[in-house]
């Protein structure tokens, strides 16, 4: 299908990226319009956005969107949000301790069929150096993964160094016979490597005296829109649940040059953060479709294709604001998706990590913040609006976007083409 008329026929990223050295000094007192957090435990060429994408990057791009979307649709109903790089990462560092069965499992789940442990470690460690943000950007993109051992526990030296060098992974000796103490020490660590959005990750009574080794990833997102949201047109609107229900929720409302395309299914919305190479998609369905029979048509691989296909429009957008918090016990999720063995005290080989002792993974903790919204003051909003006045770009036709029924969102980084976060909000 072509572009739907009236979009600019310049890729929009080649356009947002000239707006950046516009936009670095007011940015530095802009919005905090959307942030995210995420704790888990456990030869060169350009893309569209004309930003140059190493090619382990983009390799890993494509199974880390059918391991998010594959998550994703285990949860068939209800709000949800979640961070699939987060988990991922968590998953990697005991992926790189197996063998057997339990590697073969692993890597069939995370990653394509031919690949070995070597291929991985490359393309994860591209992943992982890739996902920061330059310090001229009022924006923050921080990863961070941790090991916890018990200090008398004999890890091997191989598997340390591994995880280091592809992760960034360090490591922090503990006493896990001190399973309070322990257990406060590993979450006050999460919270603060995410601005103290993510607390409690480890609930009480998960670190045991025979825990032996605690594997976990940090994520913190924070960035303005490039397009900010007036506060004075946030209002209260019908927000329907099912075709026949609904509620009155807070719905931002704004006018400006978004990235769009459409279907005779769908609408798929693309809005810049500041830095443009972050953006947030979301995918409605059009009216007599629903988000579940729209679902059912992607997967992973086609999910991540439809972000070549927006170009820039001028479109009218209103959206709710959204608040998640959510906890996630991943062990049963990821025995559906096929990793099984890992978590079978009979079968679990992570002979990789240690030799000594027979390991299997008792728990996979997730859990997950966003705030989306229009925060800020109205001066800066003002300031910001008119940084890029919209009679700068011409458009031969103007689209409206009403998300006010369930809908797909995700967070992505067009450099490394990874989702960051997806979501569902249905608001029940």
């Amino acid at each position: 299908m072509g572009n739907p008329p009236g979009l600019h026929p310049d890729n929009s990223c080649t356009h947002g990226l000239m707006k950046d050295h516009l936009k670095a000094q007011q940015r530095r007192q802009n919005f905090t319009s959307v942030r995210a957090y995420s704790g888990s435990v456990i030869d060169y060429w350009k893309n569209n956005c004309g930003i140059v994408v190493n090619e382990m990057e983009a390799e890993i791009a494509k199974p880390l969107a059918d391991f998010a979307y594959s998550l994703y649709q285990l949860e068939e109903a209800g709000n949800v949000f979640f961070s699939p790089v987060s988990i991922f990462l968590a998953l990697a560092m005991v992926f790189f301790g197996s063998n057997g069965n339990t590697n073969t499992q692993l890597l069939n789940v995370m990653f394509k069929a031919g690949w070995n442990k070597n291929h991985t470690k490359m393309a994860m460690q591209s992943l992982v150096s890739s996902l920061t943000i330059d310090e001229y950007y009022d924006a923050s993109l921080k990863l961070a993964n941790r090991l916890y051992a018990d200090n008398h526990y004999p890890i091997l030296s191989s598997f340390l160094e591994d995880v280091k060098k592809y992760l960034s992974s360090d490591l922090v000796s503990v006493n896990f016979g001190d399973t309070e103490a322990t257990r406060l020490q590993i979450n006050n660590w999460v919270s603060n490597q995410t601005n103290h959005k993510i607390n409690d990750l480890l609930q009480s009574g998960t670190v045991e005296a025979n825990t032996r080794l605690i594997a976990v990833n940090a994520i913190y997102f924070k960035a303005s829109w490039d397009n900010v949201f007036d506060k004075k047109h946030t209002k209260p609107r019908k927000f329907y649940t099912t075709p026949h229900s609904s509620i009155e929720i807070p719905m931002m409302t704004h006018r400006d040059g978004y990235l769009y395309y459409e279907t005779k299914d769908y609408q798929l919305l693309g809005m810049d953060y500041y830095p443009n190479y972050l953006k947030m998609f979301v995918l409605l369905p059009k009216s007599g479709k629903t988000l579940t029979e729209l679902q059912q048509k992607f997967n992973g691989e086609s999910l991540l294709s439809l972000v070549s296909k927006v170009r820039s429009a001028e479109v009218k957008v209103t959206i709710p604001k959204m608040k998640f918090d959510q906890q996630m016990n991943l062990v049963e999720a990821l025995k559906k998706l096929g990793i099984e063995d890992l978590f079978n005290p009979e079968k679990a080989d992570l002979s990789g990590i240690c030799v000594k002792e027979k390991l299997h993974v008792s728990d996979i903790a997730h859990k997950a913040y966003l705030e989306f919204n229009e925060e800020g003051t109205e001066a800066a909003a003002a300031t910001a609006v008119r940084i890029v006045p919209m009679s700068d770009v011409m458009y031969e036709k103007k689209f409206e976007f009403v998300a006010d029924h369930p809908f797909l969102f995700f967070i992505f980084d067009s450099r490394s083409k990874a989702i960051l976060f997806i979501g569902r909000f249905s608001d029940n």
